[in-house]
């Protein structure tokens, strides 16, 4: 039964402080961020912008995507994860112009 609760414990904090470290992101990237309902971004990902041509990145998150830890976005175009999908922990995209991914995309740790 102690197992039980301790598993429950656990995986309820994982959830709140990935609700506290999507809030967090979107506040540090507000004009350059959108999420939609239940998107996710973990702890450490950071958005590095790379001013080319005075343009800026933009990232969209589509339903019930995420970003696991420490994921690097950089450059200076339009990035779009789109519902369901998954970029795994410690990767790093780079966007110059746009870049999409569809539905139901994973994609790999590092």
């Amino acid at each position: 039964m102690l197992k039980y609760i301790y598993k429950n414990v656990i995986k309820w904090s994982n959830r709140i402080a990935n609700i506290i470290n999507t809030y967090i992101f979107k506040i540090k990237y507000a004009p350059f961020v959108y999420l939609e309902l239940g998107a996710v971004v973990e702890k450490g990902v950071k958005i590095r912008f790379l001013n080319i041509n005075n343009s800026s990145i933009r990232l969209v998150l589509r339903k019930n995507s995420r970003i696991k830890r420490n994921v690097i976005i950089q450059g200076s175009g339009y990035f779009e994860l789109g519902e369901n999908s998954y970029i795994g922990s410690y990767s790093v995209v780079g966007v110059n112009k746009k870049i999409i991914i569809g539905k139901n995309v994973m994609i790999s740790d590092n």
